[in-house]
């Protein structure tokens, strides 16, 4: 499919159906556009570039997971370069002390060993947000693990779930607990 659509949007045979799609979306938002591919930025790219519609590439480089599907950075740094930017400083979904410790994690010269590819501190837009609480109250938001193989991290994240689901760990919110239900 994405490739069919490649060939047609990118040559001239193509164009008709280049303009009805500018004329059907104004603007276009392409969310986790750090996964995306060649193709799939070609065709964004020929559709709506350099047009009167919006185009906005939403995504962060660091969550990139999808290189067996052919996600690749470099697109996403041609794009960024040929971009706008803009740069969210508040995180909503995550708790204050683990963003303290991922800044302080990721605070480091060339985290990433991609001087393309910088890390934004950034600070907690919910406060009030819950943390997870072991048995005796105490935190529990970061760890790190090292691992020699797949098997071997599947093994430990599963073993880890079963752990938090079993041993009392709670959501510690607004002075209130609540136990971790799977969902």
């Amino acid at each position: 499919l994405i490739h069919n659509l490649h060939r047609t949007v990118t040559t001239e045979s193509g164009q008709n159906l280049c303009k009805s799609l500018r004329a059907k979306y104004k603007a276009v938002f392409i969310d986790e556009f750090q996964d995306t591919d060649k193709y799939q930025y070609e065709i964004f790219s020929s559709v709506f570039m350099g047009h009167p519609n919006t185009i906005f590439f939403i995504g962060d480089p660091k969550q990139s997971i999808y290189s067996f599907r052919k996600a690749d950075l470099d697109v996403y740094k041609l794009a960024r370069s040929k971009s706008e930017t803009f740069t969210m400083y508040n995180n909503y979904r995550s708790n204050e002390p683990l963003l303290e410790k991922l800044n302080r994690f990721f605070g480091v010269e060339d985290p990433f060993a991609d001087n393309e590819i910088a890390y934004t501190e950034v600070g907690c837009g919910k406060p009030d947000l819950g943390r997870l609480v072991d048995e005796n109250g105490k935190e529990n938001c970061f760890e790190c693990f090292e691992y020699s193989n797949k098997g071997q991290a599947t093994q430990h994240m599963v073993e880890k779930i079963l752990r938090l689901l079993a041993k009392g760990y709670s959501i510690l919110e607004k002075g209130k607990t609540r136990k971790i239900l799977l969902s």
